[in-house]
C-alpha cells in the first residue's frame, strides 16, 4: 500500500504547550534507572533504583546563542517510595546525529569524562540514546523520554484513582508477530481518540501488538488493549503514513478503528483511529490526529515501547 500523508487531516491538540525550544527549556519526566542513566547520573543501579524523576535545565548564552550550563534537579528510588533528592550539572553542546538518522539533532550532555545523548525530536520532546546512538527502552511503567515543562496543572489525587480493569489475552508470538508494545500515558490521548475515562483518571496503560505478513513482513494488522478497552480488544488493519508536520521524513502508521468497535462516544463524537510514529524498531510515540507529538508530563509520556520475553 503507497503510504499517505497526513496532511487534511484535523489538528486536535493533545493540550496546550507554550512554545518552546529544546536547546533551551526545562524538560521533565520519569524514566526508568538504566545502568547507563544510573552511571552517568553517578548513582546506583539495581533492584534498588528503579525510577528517575528529571527536572532537567538546558541554559543558552543570550548573547550569541551558545550552549550555557545545564543542570538536573533529581529523584530516584523505588517507585511508589520516598525517593533520594539530587541536584546535577553538566556542559551540553548540540551535535548530529542516530543510529538510523545522521541529520537528527541532538543534544549530548557532559559530565566528568561522561555524557549521555538526547535525540531533539521536536522543539518539545527529547529522548535519550544509548551508547550506540539508538533509543534507549523503557518498559511497561516508563520510557526515556522527557517533555517541555508548561505550568503544572493541579493533578488528580492518585488515593482516589479509579480501578482499572481490563481483560488481557496471552502474549502474542510466532513469524507474524512484528512486536508487543507496552506502555502508560497520560489520560488526556483519550481525549483525541474520543474515548470517555473515569474522573480521577491520571494514566492509561496499553499493550499493543503489531502483526506482519511472515513471507514479506509488511505490516498486517495490530491489536490494541489495555485502560481504554475494559470489554476486549481492540483490531483493525494498518495504513502505513509518511511524515509529520516536524518531521518530512517520519514513519507514522495508523490504527484503523474496525467498523464494529466504533460503539464508543463522546459527547456524540464517534471514536477516532490511532496515529503513531516510529522512533525506531523499539519505540513508538503517540500523535494527534494532525501528526503533532504529545506533551506528557512528570510522571509519564506519550510512548510505547517494544516488550521483550
Amino acid at each position: 500500500m503507497r503510504p499517505t500523508t497526513l496532511s487534511g487531516l484535523l489538528l486536535v491538540a493533545l493540550g496546550c504547550a507554550q512554545l518552546a525550544r529544546a536547546d533551551g527549556g526545562i524538560f521533565v519526566g520519569t524514566t526508568p534507572c538504566g545502568a547507563q542513566v544510573a552511571r552517568f547520573l553517578g548513582i546506583p543501579s539495581g533492584p534498588k533504583c528503579e525510577v528517575v524523576r528529571w527536572e532537567l535545565s538546558l541554559a543558552i548564552d543570550a548573547k550569541n546563542d551558545a550552549p550555557g550550563p545545564a543542570v538536573a534537579q533529581l529523584e530516584y528510588g523505588l517507585d511508589g517510595q520516598p525517593l533520594t533528592k539530587l541536584k546535577r550539572e553538566f556542559s551540553w553542546a548540540a551535535v548530529n546525529g542516530t543510529a538510523e538518522r545522521k541529520e537528527a539533532q541532538v543534544v549530548e550532555l557532559k559530565r566528568a569524562n561522561a555524557s549521555l545523548k538526547l535525540w531533539r525530536i521536536n522543539d518539545e520532546t527529547l529522548h535519550l540514546l544509548d551508547e550506540k546512538n539508538q533509543l534507549l527502552v523503557g518498559n511497561g511503567g516508563s520510557s526515556y523520554a522527557l517533555s517541555f515543562a508548561v505550568a503544572k496543572q493541579p493533578e488528580p489525587s492518585r488515593a482516589n484513582a479509579p480501578d482499572s480493569t481490563y481483560k488481557l489475552l496471552p502474549f502474542a508470538s510466532g513469524a507474524n508477530v512484528y512486536g508487543v508494545f507496552e506502555g502508560r500515558t497520560p489520560c488526556e490521548i483519550a481525549k483525541v481518540v474520543n474515548i470517555a475515562t473515569p474522573a480521577g483518571c491520571f494514566k492509561l496503560k496499553w499493550r499493543l501488538t503489531l502483526f506482519q505478513d511472515p513471507k514479506t513482513k509488511s505490516p498486517a494488522s495490530y491489536r490494541l488493549e489495555g485502560s481504554l478497552f475494559p470489554a476486549g480488544a481492540r483490531e483493525g488493519a494498518l495504513t502505513p503514513l509518511s511524515g509529520t508536520p516536524f518531521d518530512a521524513a517520519a514513519q507514522v502508521v495508523r490504527l484503523e478503528l474496525p467498523a464494529a468497535q466504533q460503539a464508543s462516544y463522546v459527547r456524540g463524537k464517534s471514536a477516532e483511529p490511532i496515529h503513531l510514529m516510529r522512533g525506531d524498531e523499539n519505540v513508538l510515540f503517540f500523535l494527534d490526529n494532525g501528526g503533532k507529538l504529545g506533551l506528557g508530563n512528570r510522571d509519564f509520556n506519550y510512548v510505547l515501547n517494544r516488550r521483550s520475553r
